[in-house]
């Protein structure tokens, strides 16, 4: 039996899923951002559900997931005695 606060989370998830605007071409992260938060709210809740007397971590990580079909490559530069780090962000084809 589920109790009145689980419920009450399961609506509030239910409302953030009907709130999740379509992808847009000006803005296309934003959906998959949205759709990941909710993904991992839900995880959280099931979780919880599977061993309420207990805290189990989920099997994904933490992380945001991976936008569309990009790659995402890292790399060090040295510049002007600093060290930055550089994310680059391309599509697949």
């Amino acid at each position: 039996m589920i109790n009145i606060a689980t419920a009450a989370e399961l609506d509030e998830l239910a409302a953030r899923i009907a709130r999740i605007r379509p992808m847009s071409n000006s803005n296309p992260h934003a959906f998959y951002e949205e759709r990941s938060e909710v993904a991992s709210e839900v995880r959280r809740v099931a979780a919880r559900l599977r061993c309420p007397d207990q805290v189990v971590p989920s099997d994904a990580a933490d992380v945001p997931a991976p936008i569309g079909r990009q790659v995402e490559r890292r790399r060090v530069l040295h510049a002007g005695g600093r060290t930055v780090l550089v994310l680059e962000r391309t599509g697949v084809r």
